[in-house]
Order: C-alpha cells, then structure tokens, then sequence
C-alpha cells in the first residue's frame, strides 16, 4: 500500500516577523521597568483595600477625595502611634537580643552537646556552625536594605500613595483607562476583569493584615503569660511572617522557640505549644471567617509562586506572589468570557 505525504509549507510574512519583533521589544520593555510594574502593583493592591471604605464614606456624604485622605491620616495617625509606643520597646528588646545574641548562642549549643544519644549523623555540629555564623546586624541590615532598594526610600513611598490616591479617587479610573487602551469591543470585557482582580486583591489584603494583628496578638500574650524574654519583638515577627503563606508562620515561630529554650528547656516545649496552638486556630478558626470572601488558590499554586516571587525579588517578592497569582488565576478564568 503506497502513501503519498504531502510537504508541509510554513510561510514567514515580514508582517509576522514585526509581530516578533514587536512582542520582544514589548517583553524588553516589561523587563526593564520591572520596578516600576512592582510599585504600581502595590498601588493596585492599596487601592482595591481603601476602595469600599472610600465608598462607605461616600454614602454618608462626602466626596472620594475626602474619604481617601481621612484613610490617609488615620494610617499616617496609627503609623505615629505604633512608632511612638511600640517601636522604643520594640528596639530596645532587639538591642537586648543582640547583646545576648553570643550568650543565646552558647546556650543553645550547650543544650546541643547535651543530646548526646543524637549525635550520630554529624547535624549538631552543622547545626551549631549555623547558629555561629549567624549576624544578625547583617541579617537585619539585609531585609532593611531589600526593603529600601524595592522602594527607592521615600520617593518610592510617596509614589505609592500618589497613585493609589489617584486610582481611589474617581469610580470610573477602571473604564477610562480600559477605553484609552483597548478596542470597543474589549472595553466591557476588561473593565469587569479589572474591577474582579481589583475586588479579589483588597480583600486578600485586608484579610492579610487582620490576619497578621490577631497572630501577632496572640503569640504576644502567650509568651508574655510564660515569661518568655523579647516577646513584643518576636509577636511582631509572627505578625509580619504571617503574610508569606504556609512557611511564614514557621519562620516566625523559629525564633522564639530558640529563645524559649535558651530560658528553660519547660519553656521551649511550652513556646512549641503555644506556636501550634495559634496556627490551629488560625487555620480552623481565624482563616476561615477572615478569608471566607477571598478567592483561594491550591497550595500547590500558591508554593510555586512563593518559589518564583522569592527568585525574582526575594522577601518583597515572596510577599507579592500570592497577589500576582491571584491575578493571573482570575485572568485565567475568564478567558472564555473574552468577546469573538
């Protein structure tokens, strides 16, 4: 039985090769103004949160304007207060932690060489050259000096707050900026997507923070209640860890766990506890109620992305991979609703 098969001609217009060219040059383009797309994503995520508490205060009469810049003086307000009485005690426990930062260290290794029934596999002495090669001036100079490069110091914050007020300040900011870029057709189709991502991101983010104040709480009172040392520092780094999804709560709860046995070995299993115990009421509890209006991502989409954002832009982007997957989840979604 004879088969004939017939060449296959692939044909390369210059029309297709411009759309080449066009789309690299596009890609190049996203690439070099990378920061700021990041700025103006935390612009987008501020503005979805503020947008229904502007709307409340337009119901009661005020303009959106008026509303935006209440919120901005009730946080610049919270901002002096957390500053004025929580950052001295907050900064003195971490000058304590680090003048003790030797003794801790010697503690734990002591309590290491004292688990001599475990030393069998080598991991004490690479746990211990760990703990020695630990700087935590470094370290925290590291995470500070992550944070200022992300947002170019106060211009970056400033730019931050121009464009959320600009996008809070008028309902129809969506449809306009859709109508400027896209053909008619498209117009009601992107603006829906954009107010859906818009909508989706402020409720993570309020979610977020709530979550991270009722952690943060939380771990503060218990170890307060068991006498554990640098317990308003260590609340506030569960409260901030809380926003990186699944391992945040971990890393958070590291830190005073060592310190806890450091005190007393009762009070090391005790701080175990009360780090278990606040992470199942959040999950059974806390989460569940907070983040019932959220859209929720598998966990699986959420570690990838928490990969690729901590490769990409490290803490920062970490902290923004949940929200851009949110993005990209929602855009997804609706592709089928994209008009012929």
């Amino acid at each position: 039985m004879n088969s004939s098969s017939n060449p296959v001609k692939i044909t390369i217009t210059s029309m297709t090769i411009l759309k080449i060219l066009a789309v690299g040059l596009v890609l190049l383009l996203l690439y070099a103004i990378r920061d700021i797309l990041l700025l103006l994503l935390v612009s987008m995520v501020l503005a979805a949160a503020f947008d229904p508490w502007v709307d409340w205060f337009k119901k009661k009469g005020w303009p959106r304007w008026a509303g935006i810049a209440v919120i901005y003086l009730l946080l610049f307000g919270m901002f002096a207060l957390v500053v004025s009485l929580v950052i001295p005690p907050v900064l003195k426990q971490a000058s304590e932690l680090y003048a003790n930062f030797p003794t801790i260290v010697n503690k734990l290794t002591q309590l290491l060489n004292s688990l001599e029934s475990f030393q069998i596999s080598g991991w004490q002495e690479s746990l211990q050259k760990s703990f020695l090669n630990i700087e935590p001036n470094k370290t925290v100079a590291g995470l500070f000096g992550a944070v200022g490069n992300f947002f170019g110091g106060l211009f970056g914050v400033f730019a931050i707050l121009v464009m959320t007020f600009y996008m809070v300040i008028k309902e129809d900011n969506i449809a306009k900026l859709v109508k400027l870029v896209s053909p008619e057709k498209y117009q009601k189709f992107l603006t829906d997507l954009l107010n859906h991502i818009s909508q989706k991101m402020g409720l993570w983010l309020r979610g977020q923070l709530l979550l991270g104040l009722i952690v943060g709480l939380l771990v503060y009172v218990g170890l307060k209640i068991i006498g554990v040392k640098y317990a308003l520092v260590l609340a506030l780094l569960s409260a901030i860890t809380e926003l990186i999804p699944f391992i945040g709560p971990f890393i958070g709860a590291v830190p005073g766990v060592l310190i806890a046995f450091t005190q007393a070995p009762v009070l090391g299993l005790l701080a175990i506890g009360i780090y278990i115990g606040v992470q199942l009421l959040e999950n059974y509890f806390i989460t569940p109620r907070v983040m019932s209006r959220a859209v929720g991502l598998t966990p699986l989409l959420v570690i990838i992305a928490l990969l690729i954002g901590a490769k990409l832009a490290g803490v920062l982007g970490a902290l923004l991979a949940v929200p851009v997957a949110l993005i990209i989840s929602t855009i997804l979604k609706e592709l089928d609703n994209i008009p012929d």
